[in-house]
């Protein structure tokens, strides 16, 4: 025996023994860790996006008001867009 199973021999235990099969993800963190780091990646990488356009064009902002949209950006990630947060993997 190597002490390999599959999904469907775990399905096929479980209905023999009278159990459902459940299978779960679970985060390592705290769930609102989780969702705050996720809002705080997305934020920093528009904001660095929108920042590169924005110094070709000659119009750079202070680290002050950088910082500023920064975490209004990411409080309306967390408050009206949380949808958002789990769209896209590419900024990561």
């Amino acid at each position: 025996m190597d002490g390999n199973i599959t999904i469907n021999q775990l399905k096929r235990l479980s209905e023999g023994i009278g159990y459902d099969f459940t299978c779960a993800l679970v985060p390592k963190t705290d769930i609102n860790t989780l969702i705050d780091g996720r809002a705080e990646n997305l934020a920093k990488h528009q904001l660095e996006s929108n920042a590169q356009y924005m110094y070709l064009e000659g119009q750079s902002i202070s680290a002050e008001k950088q910082a500023f949209l920064h975490s209004a950006l990411k409080k309306s990630l967390l408050e009206d867009c949380s949808h958002v947060l789990w769209l896209n993997e590419s900024w990561k």
